[in-house]
């Protein structure tokens, strides 16, 4: 008796101890780890809308966090974690003034992530897959890479992986005060800085570093424009689709000393109206730094330049000087433009009248869209003007 019970009991300890071996097994399977350069990272195993299985891996940092003394700073590299990083929770949003109320997220200075989606983590027949990178729009002050609203379904279906990132939007981005501690252009620096890491470490995910896309739409779609010249960015991607945007600088190019809409720096405006009683632009800086993320995103727009439909955001790509980091932009993007040798493939597409919307809206004023439609060209920018005739905007 007391021997079989023994024997019982070893066996239910064998069979428990089988079973949890199994259970730990088929709990690493739905949750696959990749070690990159910096630490191991655990992913979730999720199924597409086409009932394709594919791997997600969210919030990964690919840069360290933009705070304190480096907001509007070029960003630095990502450090190393022990142990392994669950990227299983979509990251925060960088800092920004509207609220996406469909996608509700949460808002952090904290947010240069980037997630990952792989149809496989060893691809069939050991070929890396090709890699698209998505740059998500929102006037570059508004948005983010949340899986919500960019999903990788449609793509991991064809054998592609899918990156979407966030990176930094309005003063936090794009302040430029012509000096040290802000040299101007932080958020063009983010996305150079993603791809340099999509470089480093998409092999993990078995992606193929030679065959990288790189597509955005919108204001997202003028990043892939100035990127495409910025040499900065030479050598980090092979393709590359541009949706439904302005050029880089056509629109909204703007410099140290101020916007081509007002010939005054916008940042320096906004430090003097929140109360700093210089004019140097590092104290103007040093002033800014200490204002809360969460008031200067909503303060930012004091600045705004006012429109027909909203109000026109000043804090994007312009020309920088040397102030002692990697330089984006260092001359006007159309100089840049004609003088480029780049031999990327590119599409550029749009949709039929869709920059309509972005000036006035007909079901609100019938009146005002009419007469947009009757003087178009007095909406233009004056330095897309500059490049006709009088005879060639009449006809506009």
């Amino acid at each position: 008796g007391k021997s079989v019970a023994t024997m019982e009991t070893a066996v239910n300890v064998f069979t428990l101890f089988c079973f949890l071996q199994l259970w730990f097994v088929s709990l690493a399977s739905e949750n696959p780890e990749v070690t990159l350069s910096t630490g191991r990272v655990q992913g979730q195993k999720l199924v597409s809308a086409a009932n394709r299985t594919y791997y997600s891996f969210l919030g990964i940092p690919y840069a360290q966090p933009p705070i304190g003394y480096f907001r509007f700073k070029a960003p630095r590299p990502p450090k190393s974690w022990n142990g392994t990083l669950e990227a299983f929770h979509i990251p925060p949003a960088c800092s920004q003034p509207w609220r996406v109320v469909e996608f509700p997220e949460r808002y952090s200075e904290d947010c240069l992530y980037v997630n990952v989606f792989t149809p496989y983590l060893k691809p069939p027949q050991d070929k890396p897959m090709p890699v698209m990178v998505w740059i998500h729009g929102g006037k570059d002050y508004q948005g983010s890479g949340t899986p919500y609203k960019y999903g990788p379904d449609f793509l991991v279906t064809a054998d592609v992986i899918v990156v979407t990132f966030n990176y930094r939007l309005g003063i936090f981005g794009y302040l430029n005060t012509n000096s040290k501690s802000a040299q101007g252009n932080a958020a063009a620096k983010d996305k150079v800085a993603l791809l340099r890491w999509v470089q480093k470490e998409i092999s993990h995910f078995g992606g193929d570093p030679k065959f990288v896309t790189i597509f955005g739409g919108s204001s997202g779609g003028q990043d892939v424009n100035c990127l495409y010249i910025s040499p900065m960015a030479k050598g980090l991607f092979h393709r590359a689709i541009s949706q439904s945007s302005a050029y880089c600088g056509m629109t909204y190019h703007i410099t140290a000393e101020g916007s081509y809409l007002e010939n005054v720096n916008p940042g320096l405006r906004l430090a003097e109206r929140l109360g700093c009683s210089s004019s140097d632009p590092e104290e103007a800086v040093a002033f800014l730094r200490n204002i809360t993320a969460q008031v200067l995103a909503e303060r930012q727009q004091d600045v705004f330049i006012p429109g027909l439909r909203e109000s026109t955001n000043p804090f994007l790509v312009s020309v920088e000087e040397d102030h002692g980091e990697e330089i984006f932009m260092s001359r006007p993007p159309e100089e840049a433009l004609r003088t480029s040798q780049s031999t990327v493939p590119y599409i550029l597409g749009f949709n039929n009248a869709e920059g309509k919307m972005d000036v006035v809206q007909p079901e609100v004023n019938p009146t005002q869209f009419s007469e947009f439609e009757k003087h178009i060209a007095s909406y233009l920018p004056k330095n897309i003007l500059e490049n006709f005739s009088k005879t060639e905007i009449d006809k506009i």
